[in-house]
């Protein structure tokens, strides 16, 4: 056991070298490597690998004990080189914790950023900077990290979106804002009180608020992800040995989320997909880097070739593209030039196609990370090929930098010519990684775990992919991703397997939890008939799009498209989002019928649908929230044009109790209804047994299937209160 246990780095020093990978990781050998040959980097310390596994035999109070002086003297070191205090509200400093073992595991351990925020370092930091936004932008950030790694708040079952998101998905559209950048200081702070208050109370701990408690339960977080499952996993399929340990490397902050001059960004040397000798990368300004790796935002490209490539594949016109989504080259020519000089002697100091991760804060470049890029079989012969062309190594480690178990990937399938010929574009992504993939679309890792397993072939689709999704991307023949660009989780995490992989393929979102598609700017529902259209563009170009859309479908045996009024807010908040469906309906390309979506919950807001809207149908059953006997108010309204005489409280009872035993009927027989689910899962919010009768959709009904599951529900109902089919509308 090495008894020095923390090695530091910065201001051009170092501890440690790239030839200490078993002692740091690969991780914290290279940040001090980088250190040593004049590459700028934030300055900070290393925890062993040996450390790792300590703990695990002594646990951690002894091995905060142990560390406690070297971690106090190695904060202090940083703390001088960066000027600033941890803890201070006056001049604070604040961290990043990273993972890191001596062989590299893309994604599959835990990072957390800006440690050290409290809210009267925050405002301390505000004082300081007289930059509010991105001070709560960094606070929240820091609070959904640091509460997802150390404290466990994480989705309860895969049904269910990751609840961090889920609150700022709300906060959004309160704001009425698409992108996480355009929330307002107020909303930020919102969203900061909002997360501790879920953190309370999923897990029953409050927030750590001292700086120094928040350190020590990083440290133990990533220590501890060296054993979490997919870390697990990602060992056996790269023959990792267990007892390697990882390495924490803890540093300064440096900020992309500064502003327009500021940004992040992941690049390479070479590409990591077809090997070709050509700088490449993305970055996004105004961000952190999560928000590239993780596919958050699709990003733009760093070098003005590589951003003209992706237009002409996206079809976008050089003007457009110059216009609105700018290289890194363009935009910021001088950091580019940095950037470029940079990775090349990187690449020529390591002899080895470099995967690099980099932040720009206010006009300076910091390098965050180099390391031996991941690549496909056929980038791994090219680039060694080349690399001995070029004379940087020789012929023994060209050979010996071609893994046996990747030659096979030269092999892998491709679509025939011809049928690839006839085949119907559905949509269109980023090459993330090589190759051709068939296979039923699943949404889940489990799923595709569990289908594999029975012998189908699956495409796993996701809006991004985690780490945790690694053994259902393994399981998989090819990855599909609405967000995320060329070096996303996905993308990296696919090359390494081998797995065709195509990201970025959405302009919007993937609900996954009601199992939606992203198809050119719109959401195709994939296990309905009835086709649901979401978009959030403005009325003019969202009733063309849908149209095209209707169009595109009319052949598939729809009978009815549902338009939801969340083209800037909720249907009926305002009359302007009606103005879209009126748009659509006057479209003489429109032949399908146009079913209203909102919150219908009374009957004048039902005739207005029809009079004033011209909705060929309505659909009511979320605005009911355990009421349904507004169904019969509203069906007596438009029959009669009169208001419909309050029912009893016995009588609403009575509806109450046939909508509970229609949903505990349909539990058993159907495979799948039109609506019903998610219908019913508004009658019966908040009552007991709401779980035990949710229906669950297996399958997309066809259309003799519903017409037998009407069938089946008016003789076994017939004299129901409303003598209707339920829920079931626009079919």
């Amino acid at each position: 056991m090495n008894e020095k246990r923390v090695y530091t780095f910065g201001n051009g020093k170092a501890e440690g070298n790239a030839q200490m990978r078993e002692v740091l990781g690969g991780k914290g050998a290279n940040l001090a490597e980088m250190n040593l040959i004049g590459v700028p980097v934030p300055p900070g310390f290393t925890i062993t690998t040996d450390t790792c596994n300590e703990y695990y035999e002594v646990g951690e109070e002894k091995i905060k004990e142990l560390l406690q002086d070297e971690v106090k003297a190695a904060v202090a070191h940083t703390e001088a080189l960066m000027n600033s205090k941890f803890g201070s509200v006056e001049n604070p400093l604040l961290v990043s914790v990273r993972s890191g073992a001596r062989a590299s595991m893309p994604g599959m351990m835990d990072t957390i950023l800006n440690l050290g925020l409290n809210d009267e370092v925050a405002e301390g930091l505000v004082k300081k900077t007289g930059n509010p936004h991105f001070v709560y932008d960094s606070y929240r950030r820091f609070v959904q990290m640091y509460g997802d790694v150390v404290m466990g708040l994480k989705p309860v079952n895969k049904e269910d979106i990751d609840p961090f998101e889920a609150i700022i998905e709300k906060v959004k559209e309160e704001q009425g804002v698409t992108l996480d950048k355009d929330l307002s200081v107020e909303s930020l702070k919102k969203l900061v009180e909002l997360f501790k208050a879920a953190i309370k109370e999923q897990t029953g701990q409050d927030f750590p608020t001292n700086p120094i408690d928040q350190l020590w339960g990083a440290i133990c977080a990533v220590f501890r992800s060296w054993m979490n499952e997919r870390a697990i996993l990602y060992r056996k399929m790269e023959g990792i040995p267990d007892e390697w340990g990882t390495a924490v490397s803890v540093m300064a902050m440096v900020f992309g989320n500064m502003g327009d001059t500021s940004a992040t960004g992941v690049c390479f040397s070479r590409d990591a997909g077809n090997g070709e000798n050509l700088f490449n990368g993305e970055y996004l300004i105004n961000a952190q880097g999560e928000d590239v790796v993780a596919g958050i935002r699709t990003p733009q490209q760093i070098t003005k070739i590589g951003s003209q490539r992706w237009a002409e594949r996206a079809g976008i016109s050089e003007e457009e593209r110059a216009a609105k989504y700018p290289s890194m080259e363009e935009a910021m020519p001088e950091l580019y030039k940095e950037l470029d000089a940079l990775q090349d002697k990187l690449e020529h100091h390591y002899h080895d196609m470099q995967d690099m991760e980099f932040t720009v804060q206010e006009g300076k470049l910091w390098f965050l990370q180099t390391r031996n890029g991941k690549r496909t079989g056929t980038a791994m012969v090219k680039i060694a090929m080349d690399l001995l062309h070029e004379g940087m190594i020789d012929e023994k480690t060209a050979i010996l930098r071609c893994e046996p178990q990747k030659l096979d990937e030269l092999l892998h399938p491709v679509f025939d010519k011809l049928a690839l010929s006839k085949a119907k574009v559905i949509t269109q992504g980023l090459p993330a990684s090589p190759g051709a993939a068939c296979g039923q679309i699943v949404f889940h890792a489990d799923d595709a775990q569990e289908w594999h397993e029975d012998g189908k072939k699956v495409i796993m689709v996701r809006i991004e992919t985690s780490p945790e999704d690694l053994a259902g991307m393994s399981a998989a023949e090819g990855i599909l991703t609405a967000r995320g660009g060329m070096t996303s989780h996905a993308a990296v995490v696919a090359r390494g397997m081998g797995k065709c992989c195509v990201s970025g393929a959405g302009s919007g979102m993937m609900r996954e939890p009601d199992k939606m598609v992203m198809i050119t700017k719109s959401i195709v529902e994939a296990v309905r008939k009835p086709v649901t259209v979401k978009t959030r563009l403005g009325w003019d170009e969202d009733s063309k799009i849908i149209v095209e859309l209707a169009e595109k479908l009319q052949d598939t045996g729809i009978k009815a498209l549902t338009v939801h009024g969340r083209t800037r807010c909720q249907m009926y908040k305002g009359e302007a989002d009606w103005t879209l469906i009126g748009k659509i309906k006057e479209n003489p390309r429109m032949h399908i019928p146009i079913i209203g979506n909102g919150d219908i919950n009374s009957a004048q807001k039902a005739k207005d649908a029809f009079d004033r809207f011209g909705v060929d149908g309505i659909m009511v059953g979320r605005a009911s929230f355990g009421h349904p006997w507004i169904f019969h108010e509203i069906k007596h309204f438009l029959q009669t044009g009169e208001e419909a005489a309050p029912m009893s409280v016995n009588d609403r009872v009575a509806l109450a109790k046939w909508h509970l035993s229609l949903s505990t009927a349909l539990k058993g027989p159907v495979t799948g209804i039109l609506e019903m689910r998610r219908h019913l899962a508004c009658y019966f919010k908040g009552l007991p047994d709401f779980k035990e009768t949710r229906v669950k959709l297996v399958t997309a009904p066809t259309a003799d299937e519903v017409d037998a599951l009407l069938d089946y529900i008016s003789e076994r109902w017939g004299n129901c209160p409303l003598n209707e089919t339920s829920s079931v509308y626009g079919v």
